[in-house]
């Protein structure tokens, strides 16, 4: 019997397959993960009112295609999708969906690929490679790291599984653009639209920022104040003197925020400012030890996973005891 509602045929189906394999190679890519609803339904049919649902889609660089999603979703799939290999997602505490992606991804032959990045200490890259460890599965020790500097504190070498090379002599734009590298970190500007090859890893990455930030209430910590300890114990009332004065100038950066609320010349700005209000308060840049703990924690566990650190320091460590209270 006939699925009722597949909106185009097998032979469609075949043509985009083939059109999103000539592009994968045009762009040196090995395999593409799509996790919105509507390219699912471009490429396979999927018709669905499941977009709170999990769905995870991946198509191989010879057009091999598995969809991921929950048991919730099956019937769509049955009833709409051309997709044939459907691997059921079971939502359970100790089942994240990083597994069932990785094994698909591990399936496909999807390990050992190269990622950009421009320098392995780069607080960006720090936080990056922990959330695609974390949350998607990545082996950290399967990938080749490209790196465009080589740069570290003090006497620091790369640990041992690390695979790194070093191009300092071409930027990671151009490694990207050229297909040298299949991915990169970067906290440049380098999509949309500005090479046709390069695009986001995660189309909707807005979305899952907000997941993210809603689930951990973390907003990844890129800089710290730091004070050398000559100075604190000489003179240890400059600790909590200098955390006033940027709680102060944090102030002023929130007045001038809500002031472009009502005099920035952008289309969404006042909207984006009150979602961002709603959902994360007053006070979205969190500075302290209290509030900050739990994120600190995160950062300095990737920090020796990532053997930037012999030994995994507590938060503790990072703080001057006069601002513990803070």
């Amino acid at each position: 019997m006939p699925k009722p509602y597949v909106h185009f045929t097998a032979d469609e189906l075949r043509e985009r397959q083939v059109r999103i394999c000539g592009e994968m190679a045009a762009r040196g890519l090995d395999g593409l993960l799509i996790s919105r609803i509507e390219d699912q339904y471009w490429l396979c049919g999927l018709d669905t009112d499941g977009f709170v649902i999990f769905h995870m889609m991946f198509i191989g660089s010879s057009g091999q295609l598995t969809h991921i999603t929950r048991t919730a979703d099956i019937a769509s799939i049955d009833y709409s999708s051309q997709c044939q290999d459907v691997r059921v997602w079971e939502d359970a505490a100790d089942n994240p969906k990083s597994r069932v992606i990785k094994d698909t991804l591990e399936r496909h032959a999807m390990r050992g690929k190269r990622i950009g990045i421009q320098n392995w200490m780069t607080t960006t890259a720090v936080w990056q490679r922990g959330l695609l460890e974390d949350e998607y599965g990545l082996d950290l020790k399967s990938v080749t790291w490209v790196a465009q500097r080589n740069r570290g504190v003090g006497d620091w070498k790369p640990p041992a599984w690390v695979k790194m090379e070093f191009i300092p002599d071409r930027s990671q734009f151009d490694l990207l653009a050229s297909g040298q590298v299949d991915a990169g970190m970067t906290t440049e500007t380098w999509a949309p639209n500005v090479h046709p090859d390069i695009d986001f890893l995660f189309p909707n990455h807005a979305q899952l920022e907000r997941e993210y930030f809603k689930r951990t209430g973390f907003f990844p910590i890129m800089h710290t104040l730091l004070i050398k300890n000559s100075v604190l114990e000489k003179n240890p009332w400059v600790a909590m003197s200098m955390y006033n004065a940027w709680q102060e100038s944090k102030k002023k950066c929130y007045e001038w925020l809500e002031w472009q609320r009502v005099h920035q010349t952008s289309l969404w700005y006042r909207a984006l400012w009150e979602e961002e209000q709603a959902v994360g308060g007053p006070d979205f840049y969190l500075w302290g030890f209290q509030k900050t703990r739990p994120e600190v924690d995160k950062l300095l566990e990737y920090c020796h996973r990532q053997g930037m650190t012999a030994r995994k320091f507590e938060p503790e460590d990072m703080f001057h005891p006069s601002t513990l209270g803070t």
